[in-house]
């Protein structure tokens, strides 16, 4: 690992892929997990045990059905920080795992995570963020 501090006073910690290998591991392993037991990651109707209310599905079928509809091309996206195995905050409690929540939208549309995007739209706006033709509106750290 290697820190850097930054010209703003910010600081930019680096890894190697030998260091970060295992939690990427981790990660994968735990997505596994969730879609074998049937919680709640990336669109899938319960978390961690816990049934989501009948109005948390409907509103999640509205960004389902969005998500479906996505046109990379005309997306808008952004990111917040919050709980990445939450990232529409539906459940609210101290177990949470802090990182970039991405989202994605119709031009006034609504916003969408990119867990629940199809796989194909997930990588055309990946390659677009890449190049530099996706950029974030509100991102107030650019």
């Amino acid at each position: 690992m290697e820190s850097k501090r930054l010209g703003d006073g910010s600081v930019r910690i680096s890894f190697t892929r030998e260091e970060i290998a295992p939690l990427l591991k981790a990660a994968h392993d735990r997505h596994d997990y969730g879609e074998r037991t049937g919680l709640y990651f990336a669109g899938a109707r319960q978390r961690r045990g816990i049934r989501l209310t009948e109005e948390q599905e409907r509103w999640l079928a509205v960004r389902r059905e969005a998500a479906a509809r996505l046109d990379p091309e005309t997306a808008e996206v952004t990111f917040n920080w919050g709980d990445i195995a939450d990232p529409y905050g539906l459940r609210r409690d101290d177990d949470s795992y802090c990182g970039r929540d991405y989202f994605a939208r119709s031009p006034g549309g609504v916003w969408v995570s990119f867990d629940d995007l199809p796989k194909p739209t997930l990588d055309r706006l990946w390659a677009r963020m890449k190049a530099g033709e996706v950029t974030d509106p509100y991102d107030r750290w650019g």
